[in-house]
């Protein structure tokens, strides 16, 4: 059931075009939970999701809450293992948080998505995640992906420039260089912050963990992150991310 694993629900701004935290799921003691977080406050006429009216208020349920659950593939669909297969879970580990940290629970009728809080694996900060973006790549950009193998490095490009999001990073490969993506947007600034308290920049690391052939673009490429944890150091620490108090 993923007991333990903290999940952050994110909804897209439209006036602002930003992407910002309103809410954490979590399950532990046999009871799945869900909390708004001070992100709200960002938004101008936030509207609670269904019945989870009061913003103040945690919520708790034995079941997946119907927000969620709908965001992950029936099991009884043909489909399902393949599903799985996109997202590097195997079936007896696929429980649905699990499923939602790495899916993000996107759908095209509204503007939410789901990540995990990182977690330390070994002292380093780690993470798995696939690859934002690509659909703005070029067609060559979207061939080298096809040509990736797993365990092949990708490098990180500030791009300082973006219109909405200063803060995003690109990927890239090496040789032969092309663009092939972006980490997630709620990632950023945990890794310039990262890049700023870690001596050595080599000792952050991108992966790819998959290419999924034949998978919708946003399963395309799955990559893994890692990156020493420094002492002290505190991920998705803004005031958005912190639970909602009534004042």
């Amino acid at each position: 059931m993923g007991t333990g694993k903290k999940l952050f629900v994110a909804v897209k701004d439209v006036p602002s075009n930003a992407w910002i935290p309103v809410g954490t799921l979590s399950f532990s003691d046999g009871a799945y939970k869900f909390q708004y977080t001070k992100g709200v406050q960002r938004i101008a006429d936030f509207v609670p999701f269904g019945r989870m009216r009061d913003i103040s208020k945690e919520y708790f349920s034995n079941e997946l809450f119907a927000l969620f659950k709908n965001r992950i593939l029936t099991p009884s669909r043909s489909d399902y293992d393949q599903y799985l297969a996109w997202l590097n879970l195997e079936k007896e580990n696929a429980d649905e948080l699990s499923i939602l940290a790495i899916s993000g629970g996107e759908r095209r009728t509204d503007n939410i998505e789901i990540f995990p809080m990182p977690t330390m694996q070994d002292g380093r900060y780690c993470y798995d995640f696939f690859s934002h973006g690509i659909r703005h790549m070029c067609d060559g950009c979207q061939d080298r992906i096809n040509a990736l193998k797993a365990g092949d490095r990708l490098f990180l490009c500030a791009d300082k420039q973006n219109l909405f999001h200063s803060e995003a990073w690109m990927l890239r490969t090496d040789t032969p260089k092309a663009l092939v993506g972006y980490l997630p947007r709620f990632f950023s600034h945990d890794l310039s912050t990262l890049f700023e308290l870690i001596s050595n920049p080599d000792d952050i690391s991108i992966r790819v963990v998959q290419v999924n052939e034949g998978a919708p673009i946003q399963f395309k490429l799955l990559c893994r992150l890692e990156a020493p944890w420094p002492e002290g150091f505190k991920p998705l620490s803004s005031k958005d991310f912190l639970p909602y108090q009534a004042s």
